[in-house]
């Protein structure tokens, strides 16, 4: 059975020839559909007619983070030995790319990490723009319902390399992961299509998920401070 994956503007078959011009033929065809997240919270910010549509259609949403086997089996590791309370996750992402970060590419990693530690109840921080160097730089501190704490940064430019750095330290003990310094953690055997989409742990499209959506956007938009430089 085909596969098709919504990213951005571009619409990706598993078929490998199969090609839809739009959005809404994509929803017509009758196979699974994926939307990939940060696209989907875009749609969610601007109140896409699209976003009934893909609701009623079954379509579920790729979030960027469960691409990454590195990321996987960190939380994993953090589940298995229930190191998710009274301590402190430390997350930063490296993305090489000119363009500006998207609120998408922010409420797609803080829901993740809702999932991973606990709702957030209350977030502040900063995002500084360098124009002349097209470099975006957001900081996070995230307080989480457990009490557990959370640092979260978003880094992107035309200048680096892309990286995850992973580091979760409580009264138990302490794991990290550096992209730079560490070979990542195998990959686990998972339903891929073309564009390496891993498709495991993709979420469906359901009210309570556009909720808590929104929530992280608004979250993001009160509560975080922007400085542009020149």
């Amino acid at each position: 059975m085909n596969l098709i994956v919504v990213a951005d503007n571009e619409i990706i078959s598993s078929d490998g020839h199969t090609v839809y011009d739009s959005i809404q033929e994509a929803i017509a065809a009758d196979c699974p559909l994926y939307v990939h997240a940060p696209f989907y919270v875009e749609l969610l910010k601007n109140k896409s007619e699209l976003l009934s549509k893909l609701k009623n259609r079954g379509a579920s949403l790729v979030f960027p983070l469960t691409q990454d086997s590195s990321f996987i089996a960190f939380i994993k590791l953090l589940k298995e030995r229930n190191w998710t309370e009274n301590g402190v996750l430390r997350m930063k992402r490296s993305k090489n790319t000119s363009s500006k970060t998207k609120t998408g590419d922010l409420v797609s990693d803080l829901y993740m990490i809702t999932q991973t530690i606990s709702p957030i109840s209350r977030i502040s921080g900063v995002s500084i723009a360098h124009e002349p160097s097209k470099t975006t730089h957001r900081i996070v501190t995230i307080r989480f319902s457990n009490k557990s704490m959370g640092h979260y940064e978003y880094l992107s430019s035309p200048h680096i390399s892309e990286e995850l750095d992973l580091e979760w330290s409580g009264r138990e003990g302490i794991l990290e992961y550096e992209s730079k310094h560490a070979k990542a953690f195998r990959a686990s055997n998972i339903p891929q299509i073309e564009k390496d989409f891993r498709l495991e742990g993709a979420v469906e499209i359901t009210s309570s998920l556009n909720e808590e959506l929104r929530k992280l956007m608004t979250c993001l938009e009160l509560d975080i401070k922007h400085e542009v430089r020149g």
